[in-house]
């Protein structure tokens, strides 16, 4: 049976994600900083979106979000 998303003890870091603070040195330092039920809350935003449009539109605003130094929990 196919698993919907990762469980927290699996997921994995969005490459996407990781290429978009990569230009950002203060934002990356900030998600690096950021603890395990952030993170996992910030890649299974951006896995479990069904449409191209909708993760574009969740990348953009969590992008936003760590710029921001704001975080989920």
């Amino acid at each position: 049976m196919a698993k919907a998303y990762d469980s927290h003890t699996t997921m994995h870091d969005d490459e996407d994600l990781m290429k978009e603070l990569n230009k950002d040195k203060e934002a990356k330092a900030f998600y690096n900083a950021l603890n395990k039920s952030n993170k996992f809350a910030i890649n299974f935003r951006l896995q479990t979106a069904k449409k191209p449009e909708t993760r574009a539109k969740r990348m953009n605003e969590i992008i936003q979000m760590i710029k921001e130094k704001k975080k989920f929990h």
